[in-house]
């Protein structure tokens, strides 16, 4: 019996998920790998529905999985633009994900660039780019991927949202504890790996964020307090392979009464 969510679904991106197998341009099936999870694809879903991103940005297509689901909801909520990155889409996927992406209907939404993200990314924030929502699953060492947070940060609104695919690789969960502990965000779930629903993402959101302080006075005494060693839950991080980060504030440094950080500013992680 096919879920009522799952149902609801773009036909071709249900097609996929039930068939688990993609068509190449010429025809050919191929098995499909590298997608994410449809419980994953649903939380990003309500996340965007929730959103209602304006502009948007994924790293990572592959045989275009994620790309489905978050089209999907942008084009319901009205969104104008989604922006992908794929160095390899044209070589190791074979055009995969953007001919499932035309195939859905979607390819009026997107811009894609077949560029390394730590190219294409400071190209587009000095090009002015703004975004409310970014799906990261590139590269997954820490360098790369703290590269990637670093500009979709400089670009991303306040009360945007970054979902990180892969949250259970030692590098990609180490640089989690980093934004959380050090700078103005908050993990808005999932809570549990069932906690996908409207109603629980309407609540997350709207949920007071305990990590903002904007003095440096204030902060000071964190230095101290054993909570920040403390368990991945304890500062929101799930046990499931995927987070969704909230920006509470924009990141300011400097000395004075509205700064978040001092040039110096380190909190362990």
């Amino acid at each position: 019996m096919i879920s009522r969510e799952l149902a609801a679904l773009n036909p071709v991106l249900k097609r996929i998920i039930l068939e688990k197998e993609v068509t190449s341009r010429t025809g050919e099936i191929r098995p499909l790998r590298s997608e994410i999870v449809t419980e994953e694809g649903f939380f990003i879903q309500d996340v965007i529905r929730q959103l209602r991103p304006t502009s948007s940005l994924e790293i990572g297509c592959a045989h275009g999985v994620s790309s489905l689901f978050i089209l999907q909801a942008l084009k319901e909520v009205g969104a104008e633009r989604h922006i992908i990155i794929d160095p390899f889409q044209h070589t190791s996927w074979d055009d995969i994900g953007l001919l499932n992406v035309d195939r859905a209907g979607f390819s009026d939404l997107i811009q894609f660039y077949p560029d390394l993200s730590y190219r294409r990314l400071p190209r587009l924030e000095q090009e002015g780019c703004r975004l409310d929502f970014s799906f990261i699953d590139g590269q997954h060492t820490f360098d790369y991927v703290l590269v990637d947070f670093f500009y979709i940060d400089k670009m991303l609104n306040v009360g945007g949202v970054i979902i990180f695919d892969d949250l259970l690789y030692p590098s990609i969960r180490k640089l989690c504890r980093y934004i959380l502990l050090n700078l103005p965000y908050s993990a808005i779930g999932p809570l549990t790996s069932a906690s996908t629903g409207k109603r629980r993402i309407a609540e997350l959101f709207t949920a007071q964020s305990s990590k903002i302080n904007t003095r440096f006075g204030q902060r000071l005494g964190n230095i101290l307090r054993a909570d920040l060693t403390a368990p991945d839950p304890k500062i929101g991080l799930p046990s499931c392979n995927f987070v969704a980060l909230r920006k509470d504030a924009d990141d300011v440094i400097g000395d004075g009464p509205t700064f978040n950080r001092r040039w110096d500013t380190h909190y362990r992680f």
